[in-house]
């Protein structure tokens, strides 16, 4: 071998190098950690048939807007998920690992995703909550933990809010839905407090019977048998005029009170909703069907919702804004045949 074959060939071998080189640096910068997750909000410790809400705060330390994809690993078994909310485009609930979609959020900006988890009443112990942050594109990932301590439920009466919503506005029905907890025993319920203007207009779920007129009104449970729960409803009507002249909304707080009536123990629940001003009423019927409904997607109506639906026209009720008529039902009808 010649000198300029030598030289050639070292002049190769440099440029591998350096090909090399760059191609490390480019492989090493897409691996580059482009989002974080954290648990910002979350209980050290809950009570067997409770219900929390854990909240992630996910981070775009990247350079560019993204959105995420956030999977939620934990034991069904334990603990179950029954909504996913916040900052969020799509979400599903019902695969053994529940997932939802961020919104875009900006470089150094946070997104923010709230997860309601439903405690199994034969839990105890510890249990971890497991959450996964992947952005699509970069494939970047990042994880984190929470883990808290599952305390046993005492025997005695208990009622907790399983959902409703946050807001509701004047002239309008809505429902709040309890989960009441005893022990060999039916449970008085008594609706208080109620604000002025928010009329009880029925019960549901595990009655037995009801007394509108009382003051509050009250209802009595099914027969709890063993240490068990059942699922009762409250439904509410809006007046009109609620508000002051100056008022867009204010915070209404609703209880309910559950009584044993052998041993006289007592268990509260308060929550609070946002009331506001009528809205204008949608005219597309599909949006109608789904505001009436309280889904977000027309694939969610099922057969109860039919049934409300119709019940509500038959009483003369408005539901989230919208006065029902013929068209509605037969809307709601159609889209739950189409699912």
């Amino acid at each position: 071998m010649n000198d300029s074959d030598n030289i050639m060939s070292v002049g190769v071998a440099c440029l591998v190098a350096v090909l090399l080189l760059a191609t490390a640096i480019g492989g090493s910068s897409a691996q580059a950690t482009t989002v974080e997750i954290e648990v910002s909000d979350a209980p050290e410790s809950v009570t067997q048939g409770d219900e929390f809400t854990a909240e992630y705060s996910i981070e775009n330390v990247g350079n560019e807007s993204a959105a995420y994809t956030i999977e939620l690993n934990n034991s069904r078994d334990n603990v179950s998920i029954s909504g996913i909310s916040g900052d969020i485009r799509s979400k599903s609930i019902d695969n053994s690992t529940a997932t939802a979609s961020t919104e875009f959020t900006s470089p150094d900006d946070n997104a923010t995703v709230s997860v309601r988890y439903v405690v199994s009443e034969n839990a105890t112990g510890e249990e971890t909550l497991e959450a996964e942050v992947r952005e699509p594109l970069s494939g970047s990932t990042d994880t984190t933990t929470h883990t808290f301590t599952i305390a046993e439920a005492d025997t005695g009466p208990s009622v907790t809010l399983v959902s409703g919503p946050d807001s509701v506005e004047e002239n309008s029905t809505f429902a709040l839905e309890y989960r009441l907890n005893a022990t060999d025993s039916a449970l008085t319920i008594n609706a208080s407090p109620t604000p002025s203007g928010f009329d009880v207009i029925g019960f549901g779920g595990a009655i037995e019977t009801q007394d509108l007129n009382s003051v509050p009104p009250s209802a009595t449970s099914s027969y709890i048998s063993g240490n068990a729960n059942v699922t009762v409803t409250v439904e509410y009507k809006t007046q009109t005029d609620i508000l002051d002249r100056n008022q867009s909304e204010s915070e209404q707080t609703l209880g309910l009170a559950v009584t044993a009536p052998l041993s006289g123990e007592v268990s509260n629940n308060q929550t609070t909703v946002v009331l506001t001003e009528p809205t204008a009423e949608p005219t597309d019927p599909t949006e109608r069907a789904q505001q009436i409904t309280q889904v977000d997607n027309s694939d969610e109506i099922d057969q109860n919702d039919i049934t409300n639906t119709i019940t509500r026209f038959e009483r003369g009720e408005s539901v989230n804004g919208v006065s029902i008529n013929q068209s509605d039902i037969t809307t709601v009808i159609t889209l739950f045949e189409r699912r």
